[in-house]
């Protein structure tokens, strides 16, 4: 961002090492005599960062002793230049916190369905279970039936083997 700011100073750029420069710059409100900028931003964690900027008039710094109107404008550059990357900046922090809830909100969409689709899972397989309960109750029932007529089956194939002992 400060790159581009000091592009728009109509002098010619050059960065090196972190450290910006604009050689000849002029600004119609600084006057006709051009000047060299020096620039370098220094970051202070991950949310803040400061610009030191220092201006060589020719043969001195800009300062608000000597030169009390120029730094006025210089100020007020400097206060609208601020004021710009930081709109700027944090418009993109809310595209992207915005997108960041936006995934979210999305996860959470999805473990809401599968809360669901599991709670509804669980409803059928209780349902199976309290059938599969009715069915074995119902075999109990029909193994005791069963278990009667085997015995009486029994008998009778007791009786036929007798009545066929007794023919022979």
């Amino acid at each position: 961002k400060l790159k581009g700011e000091l592009k728009d100073w109509h002098g010619k750029y050059k960065e090196s090492k972190g450290e910006h420069k604009v050689s000849m710059g002029k600004l119609k409100d600084l006057g006709d005599k051009p000047f060299d900028v020096y620039a370098k931003v220094i970051e202070d964690g991950p949310q803040d960062c400061y610009i030191i900027l220092s201006i060589d008039l020719g043969g001195a710094y800009l300062n608000s002793k000597d030169h009390s109107e120029k730094y006025i404008v210089i100020k007020s550059l400097l206060t609208e230049m601020a004021v710009k990357i930081s709109k700027e900046q944090t418009s993109k922090d809310i595209s992207k916190e915005k997108d960041l809830l936006k995934d979210l909100e999305k996860q959470n969409k999805t473990l809401i369905k599968e809360e669901d689709k599991l709670s509804k899972q669980i409803k059928d397989y209780q349902k199976q279970i309290e059938e599969n309960k009715k069915r074995i109750e119902e075999i109990k029932n029909l193994k005791q039936t069963k278990a009667s007529e085997i015995k009486i089956q029994k008998e009778v194939l007791k009786k036929v083997e007798k009545r066929k002992k007794s023919i022979q």
